[in-house]
């Protein structure tokens, strides 16, 4: 759906705006079908005060950093008005407004490309995880020679028609292997972390931005 043409309401016969911020054309206005000329000088209408400009609208300018581009009136042309913009450093509270922002967005991107990380190597549902640990506990408990029960490692085994002790083993290799990548992600993780919190301590928004992307470990 096209959105509605915008205007600058001007007073005539200066030619300056009635307010700052551009507004559609009222119902009855745009019913008229008038021509750019016409809106710009409704004086033959019987409004000899008012007239409107197409608002032409473009983006502003890029600002270096620490600095913001903002729209500081207009530059009215005959049946146009643009956009004026001016350069304003960045005050320190904005400054730092702009970097917490930032930092909590980063922190929750951070964490959640961490958990899709662990979840090529794991299952990660509910309760999987202390199923993990219970099973590897029991594994280095039975490899260790200790006492049983072993309900997970005989559960297990009696499911895949195979002795406990390879299912102990293959516990035990399964745990040590990701033990070694999650350690690497985690390292990864908190890496990121600190590098944000760095950044946001000083004030810094585009070094957060630089975190990324994060090099997450291959297997």
């Amino acid at each position: 759906m096209t959105e509605a043409p915008m205007y600058l309401q001007i007073t005539l016969p200066e030619r300056t705006p009635r307010i700052g911020s551009p507004v559609p054309l009222p119902d009855w206005l745009t019913a008229l079908n008038l021509s750019p000329a016409e809106l710009a000088d409704l004086t033959d209408r019987g409004y000899p005060d008012t007239g409107y400009l197409l608002v032409v609208d473009a983006a502003a300018p890029e600002s270096p950093a620490g600095h913001v581009v903002e729209r500081a009136g207009w530059i009215l042309e005959a049946t146009e008005a643009r956009p004026r913009w001016q350069e304003r450093r960045l005050s320190a509270s904005e400054l730092a407004a702009r970097a917490d922002q930032a930092a909590a967005a980063a922190v929750e991107r951070i964490n959640s490309e961490a958990g899709a990380e662990r979840a090529k190597y794991i299952t990660v549902t509910t309760g999987q995880e202390g199923t993990y640990l219970a099973k590897q506990a029991e594994a280095d408990r039975f490899i260790a020679g200790g006492d049983g029960p072993f309900p997970y490692l005989d559960s297990e085994a009696a499911a895949l028609g195979v002795p406990v002790d390879q299912v102990a083993g293959d516990v035990a290799a399964t745990a040590a292997q990701w033990t070694a990548i999650n350690a690497r992600i985690e390292g990864a993780r908190r890496g990121a972390l600190v590098r944000v919190e760095r950044a946001r301590v000083a004030g810094d928004a585009l070094a957060i931005d630089a975190v990324f992307p994060v090099a997450w470990p291959a297997q």
